[in-house]
């Protein structure tokens, strides 16, 4: 009794350990928030998306609850924003400005920061079902200052994807504990599946295709995986049902010009190897692919060596692989090929919202099965150096005082311009004096 009592203690030390150091790394993602004033995005539309959910919320209209309309968006004649953009975000903000009298800028700071702290901890929590602490911390390091999470929040603004992004370690470290034949990983899976599809959609459909291509390998026979998928997407259903039956009657410009725009955006194959020193890193480094095709060769060596039990491992590193020589130029047909179903994405560089997961894992997995201590010492000092060198990724080009957020445009719709008005609408409405 004692010896397992003296056991429990040592392992919860080495796990505050792991909590403490991870904490500091994740203190560097996001301290840059705690400056005074706040930052202009590409984006730049959170802080009115969730005053005009505020808004919505305070006018204890239950027939537009769920909210879907705004009220005032499209120049005060009303405007289906939260019907087609995950909504999850906006509620978050505007309770919390509510609840405690916050200003739209400290409420959106708050918004901005969640996925940059609870990311980590997730990714930490899937990584310890997998592998024993130091793997586990190493590779959460990677997941934390994972360049893509830092430019979403502080370059792109996409704070709905970064939220999504935050919630993938959460519902992947639940189907690692409904693996073990935990019903609490289901229950925590389907929880997990509906807030990143309520976070944002694209990243939803670009997860829950992931989810089915690892059941189909792992899952084929686990009839409660099948229900905890389906209890996921039943509990996002008051979302995705109107958001897919209304698509039809309104207007939606991706469906035209980003099946050959999302052509645009891929990447050159000359950057396939580059790796960039102390400057911003949006999508690609050479990092990754170095981490990527070098620990599949392991693992494959290992393969054929006869070891057995590495069909796990090596899942991760193939799709892994795939999924990012899929953002390089000569991945070009495969695109034009799928087109018709991918070019919803709008960007190629949304596989990254699956790869911030992948690439990280997958070292951590290597990183368990090197015997070597002084190939792993090596391993982790090149991989934490080259993580340090995206911290310029997480901070704004430069702060800013302006307070003024407003709906913008012709359409004064946060979104683009007439995108998601009815098909029958001509142009923008005109501005309506109240």
């Amino acid at each position: 009794m004692n010896f397992g009592l003296a056991n429990l203690a040592t392992v919860m030390k080495k796990e505050l350990m792991c909590v403490i150091i991870l904490s500091f790394f994740i203190f560097l993602s996001s301290k840059a928030l705690l400056h005074e004033g706040f930052f202009r995005t590409i984006d730049d539309i959170t802080t009115v998306r969730i005053d005009y959910m505020e808004r919505e919320l305070k006018r204890n209209d239950w027939s537009n609850f769920p909210v879907r309309l705004s009220g005032e968006l499209s120049n005060n004649y009303g405007y289906p924003l939260y019907l087609f953009y995950a909504p999850l975000t906006y509620y978050f903000g505007a309770i919390l400005k509510m609840l405690l009298s916050l200003s739209s800028i400290v409420a959106t700071k708050y918004v901005y920061v969640f996925p940059l702290i609870f990311g980590p901890f997730a990714f930490y929590f899937a990584a310890r079902q997998k592998m024993s602490h130091f793997p586990a911390l190493t590779a959460a390091i990677v997941y934390t200052l994972f360049p893509y999470r830092g430019t979403n929040t502080y370059l792109r603004g996409a704070v709905a994807e970064a939220w999504a992004i935050a919630f993938v370690p959460l519902a992947l470290g639940a189907l690692f504990l409904l693996q073990k034949k935990n019903k609490f990983g289901g229950v925590l899976f389907s929880i997990s599946l509906f807030l990143v599809l309520i976070s944002h959609n694209l990243t939803g459909v670009l997860f829950t295709g992931f989810v089915l291509l690892y059941a189909l390998v792992f899952f084929q026979t686990n009839k409660q995986f099948w229900r905890f998928l389906i209890l996921g997407l039943g509990m996002a259903a008051f979302y995705l049902i109107p958001m897919f039956y209304y698509l039809k009657i309104i207007k939606v410009s991706y469906l035209d010009l980003n099946t050959t725009y999302i052509f645009q955006t891929l990447e050159p194959i000359s950057n396939l190897l580059v790796i960039k020193f102390n400057q911003m890193v949006w999508r690609t480094s050479g990092v990754f692919v170095l981490i990527l095709a070098g620990g599949l060769m392991h693992f494959i060596y290992k393969k054929l060596k006869g070891e057995k039990k590495l069909n796990e491992p090596l899942f991760w590193g193939l799709s892994g692989l795939v999924l990012y020589l899929l953002l390089f130029e000569p991945a070009i047909y495969i695109w034009k090929l799928t087109s018709p179903a991918t070019g919803i994405l709008q960007f190629v560089w949304r596989l990254l919202s699956i790869l911030a997961f992948i690439i990280p894992f997958f070292l951590g997995l290597l990183l368990a099965h090197i015997k070597s201590l002084y190939l792993k010492i090596a391993l982790v000092s090149i991989t934490i150096i080259a993580s340090i060198n995206f911290l310029p990724s997480f901070k704004p080009e430069a702060y800013s005082y302006f307070y003024e957020y407003k709906p913008e445009g012709q359409c004064a719709s946060t979104s683009n311009q007439d995108e998601y008005l009815p098909i029958w609408v001509k142009g923008c409405p005109p501005r309506k004096v109240l």
